[in-house]
């Protein structure tokens, strides 16, 4: 590993926090944003990035002070700020996930499509018999941003009423009834863009009905769009998305 070279005793604790996060905590980078890595080569990085942290000579591995998980905590918590490459291999797959959701007419999204969810959403694609490791990889970002996300309601035509979150109480789910409507669309009167009130109140109870008809449609109607609701802008970043994940881990008592 590149640190293994460096002379501990030549470096101050300031200069090993820039070498750790700006050279050795980014080497990984690119592997991390295409395939997930396994989970015992991460702890191994983390175990050497721990041990040239806490070094004093080119023999001693030096007491440990402090659990890295404590060091691997947001500096505004008490920690170090040194990322958790399990969960920055996550954010990052995250934003390959994101992509897909995103552009559902571009190449490689219609390829996995076709090749692994071809009558379902992306959000709910399922693992498959023969999964090749880039998919899996796919499905492990999916966790990320799956869990902060909702549509903005344009013309209704790409958002399941009862599998896709587009209320503030999430996913409806549960079973639909053989003449109900399977898309947002089909609740929108599209001439005038507004909530067909009759099928709303044949399909849902008043609460839902209430909560839908909430939701303001504007002419024309556009194509729907999915917010990050993990940043104000509604745009998914790596940085927004690894500190959403870090946030979700219990506290470490310091």
């Amino acid at each position: 590993m590149k640190l293994e070279g460096w002379k501990e005793t030549l470096i101050s604790k300031a200069g090993k926090e820039i070498l750790i996060k700006s050279v050795v905590q980014a080497i990984p980078q690119y592997a991390m944003s295409i395939f997930k890595i396994p989970t015992s080569i991460c702890k191994s990085m983390e175990r050497k990035i721990a041990s040239f942290w806490w070094s004093n000579s080119e023999s001693k591995t030096g007491q440990h002070w402090k659990r890295w998980d404590i060091l691997k905590t947001r500096k505004d918590k008490g920690g170090l700020g040194f990322k958790d490459l399990m969960d920055f291999n996550k954010a990052m797959l995250g934003k390959q996930a994101w992509r897909i959701a995103q552009n559902r007419v571009h190449m490689w999204s219609r390829l996995l499509k076709g090749l692994y969810y071809p009558d379902k959403s992306f959000f709910h694609a399922k693992k498959g018999s023969r999964p090749s490791w880039g998919w899996q990889s796919i499905l492990y970002g999916r966790e990320a941003i799956s869990g902060s996300v909702s549509w903005s309601i344009g013309n209704g035509e790409t958002v399941n009423i009862r599998e896709d979150p587009w209320l503030k109480r999430g996913i409806i789910g549960g079973p639909a009834n053989v003449n109900d409507p399977s898309f947002v669309a089909d609740l929108i009167l599209k001439q005038n863009a507004m909530w067909d009130e009759s099928t709303l109140r044949r399909v849902f109870d008043e609460e839902l009905v209430k909560e839908i008809s909430s939701i303001p449609l504007n002419l024309p109607l556009g194509k729907d769009k999915l917010i990050w609701t993990g940043k104000q802008s509604g745009d998914y970043t790596i940085k927004n998305g690894y500190n959403v994940i870090r946030d979700k881990v219990p506290p470490t008592f310091l």
